[in-house]
């Protein structure tokens, strides 16, 4: 953690993890003993908790929950399910205090409404409905592991508008969580006035910045099937004279510019199919910012190629240790605030990309 400024609050957090926890004293004894197989628990409540929330969403069962308490048979013969499977899931949905269960009747607990009510500002109940497919990505993780490669989790055509929805929704939905205290963060010079947001989707990070930037304007270039659903999430916001969706792919189409300061926090930079050269940095001027997550410094015109092999899942202003972040098959986990300056190649330098600066949030 960073030191804390003159007359802060000096306190220092620990670590965030997902681990098993002691319901009682014998337990916590057991646990500390090392008597107690924690791989197991990891293996399998792990994917069991993962596995049911994403079914409960995706089945209607929270917001069934919502609107009233409900016994499993209710809920079985309102959603149309069955009545056993229907009473395990939320039997365990209950054991992971989501749901409260009094009788045969099932209630959503008052803590989680927070992030599961659709009426909420904090809602991610989407991304936990997209969470479901995630299953495909980390299927194949042995051969990935063994024999390389990774899982192309863009493969679905722009077409498909439903999956474009859900996926591109749910991580606008985590987005809204950070993405003020991220802008806050980020210094792009005392008037920008363009920012370059390469595969940003939602483009949320570059609406936050342009509400604190008045004269900043913003493009977002994606897909097609992200762009739609980000164009349209701006313009619900009353951002879209602000914000502007190009569709296109990073790695062949041109992004325009020159631009004060560039984003590439979504960008997988870890294809196959990626150039050796990307014209980026030749989309910004000299010395500009690289503001949010994975940032890219430019120190020359000449066109350096941004062709890091691993993509942040968390913004890399964040002071997560490296371990508790997920990542994609095919990515390592984003590095620490450390790490990603002792790893930076000496190439990239020389190719015209300075190291990441960066910004504790």
């Amino acid at each position: 953690m960073p030191h804390a400024p003159p007359g802060a609050c000096s306190l220092r957090l620990g670590k965030m993890r997902i681990k098993p926890a002691a319901d009682d004293l014998l337990e916590w004894v057991a646990i500390r003993m090392n008597l107690v197989p924690l791989p197991c628990a990891d293996a399998l409540f792990g994917m069991t908790a993962g596995r049911v929330l994403g079914a409960a969403q995706c089945l209607g069962v929270f917001g069934s929950l919502l609107r009233a308490p409900a016994s499993a048979a209710a809920l079985a013969e309102e959603l149309h399910l069955q009545l056993q499977g229907t009473r395990l899931l939320c039997e365990n949905l209950a054991g992971l205090r989501v749901l409260e269960q009094d009788g045969e009747k099932f209630t959503l607990n008052r803590r989680m409404r927070k992030w599961l009510d659709p009426a909420s500002d904090t809602y991610v109940g989407t991304w936990i409905e997209h969470s479901a497919t995630y299953w495909q990505w980390y299927g194949d993780l042995e051969r990935i592991v063994r024999d390389g490669g990774s899982f192309e989790i863009h493969r679905e055509p722009a077409e498909d508008e439903e999956y474009w929805r859900v996926y591109i929704t749910g991580q606008y939905e985590l987005a809204r969580l950070s993405a003020a205290e991220v802008a806050k963060a980020v210094r792009l010079g005392r008037e920008p006035s363009t920012l370059l947001d390469v595969a940003g989707a939602h483009g949320w990070f570059s609406a936050e910045l342009c509400r604190r930037h008045e004269a900043l304007n913003a493009t977002v270039v994606d897909l097609p099937g992200s762009a739609r659903v980000g164009r349209a999430i701006i313009d619900r916001a009353g951002m879209s004279d602000r914000v502007a969706h190009r569709e296109g792919d990073m790695f062949s189409s041109d992004l325009g510019g020159p631009y004060d300061g560039c984003s590439a926090g979504c960008a997988r930079c870890s294809s196959p199919a990626a150039p050796s050269r990307s014209s980026t940095c030749s989309a910004v001027t000299p010395g500009a910012s690289a503001p949010p997550r994975h940032p890219w410094g430019c120190s020359s015109t000449s066109p350096p190629p941004p062709t890091c092999t691993r993509r942040p899942s968390w913004p890399s202003t964040c002071e997560t240790p490296a371990s508790t972040r997920p990542s994609a098959p095919g990515s390592a986990a984003s590095p620490t605030r450390t790490s990603i300056r002792r790893r930076w190649p000496e190439a990239r330098t020389g190719e015209g990309l300075l190291p990441p600066r960066m910004r504790s949030v």
